[in-house]
């Protein structure tokens, strides 16, 4: 049972994850809107890569809440 939910997660956070570092250039910002989502400071990125912006950071909410990240809200 524990390996099914850490692969459904899994699968989940890579479809999410991948895309925002394909639409923003880079890994952080995705991890950073990840981790202000579920309550910690994950500050701003440097430029010139972008922020997630607010459909992306919905969406990302979305996956996070259908997985049970914890503290996400």
């Amino acid at each position: 049972a524990t390996i099914k939910k850490v692969t459904e997660v899994t699968w989940v956070w890579n479809e999410h994850y991948g895309k925002l570092c394909g639409t923003t250039g880079a890994e952080s910002p995705g991890v950073k809107a990840a981790l202000e989502i579920c309550g910690r400071h994950g500050g701003p990125s440097r430029l010139p890569i972008r922020a997630v912006n607010s459909a992306e950071r919905e969406a990302l909410r979305s996956a996070l809440l259908a997985i049970g990240a914890p503290g996400a809200k």
